[in-house]
């Protein structure tokens, strides 16, 4: 009897291209087998670089108006700022009220209620404001537009409005008296 050896030696010199191909099937098998367990992570990590190239693509898109938007938002933020109050600039304040008194031809009387006062600084508050204003219907409302399209961010709280009934009142005059509760936006 010979050798199991040689046997098997003389078979792969024999039949070497079916070796070579049933060696080769078998690393192949034993290779998925290790990949397919892997393939959740492998899937996992796939799309999350997937995301991030598309985070990207998107970024170097937009990067080309960062600039202009960045103007934009400046210019915007200045727009804000010259628009707010400073509760402490109560001369100004008031000038800004007498601009309009005069501009729509009512009487103006003035009140400046105390404010809510808060532990925490944010970046703007309401400053409110009592107004109780006299004159004819287009006068009223002549300031209470000014008020609403002013210079100053502005916001009608309450308004109450009634015909006045004093010595200045006339039926040729009709005057009325408009009472208005307003926050103007301002800076602490």
């Amino acid at each position: 009897m010979s050798n199991p050896r040689e046997n098997v030696a003389a078979y792969l010199k024999k039949h070497p291209i079916l070796v070579i191909g049933a060696s080769l099937s078998l690393i192949l098998a034993v290779a998925l087998y290790i990949r397919h367990g892997n393939a959740p992570e492998i899937e996992a990590e796939l799309q999350k670089n997937t995301e991030e190239g598309a985070r990207l693509k998107t970024n170097i898109e937009y990067a080309s108006s960062l600039q202009e938007q960045t103007d934009v938002l400046t210019k915007a933020n200045a727009d804000v700022a010259s628009r707010l109050v400073r509760p402490s600039d109560v001369a100004g304040n008031l000038q800004y009220f007498l601009k309009m008194e005069s501009d729509s031809g009512v009487k103006l009387s003035f009140r400046s209620p105390p404010g809510p006062r808060g532990t925490t600084k944010p970046p703007y508050i309401a400053v409110p404001y009592a107004l109780d204003i006299q004159g004819n219907f287009r006068q009223a409302m002549t300031f209470v537009r000014k008020l609403e399209t002013g210079d100053r961010f502005c916001r009608i709280l309450k308004a109450t409005l009634r015909r006045d009934s004093g010595e200045n009142a006339t039926k040729a005059t009709d005057l009325i008296r408009v009472n208005l509760t307003i926050e103007l936006l301002g800076q602490p």
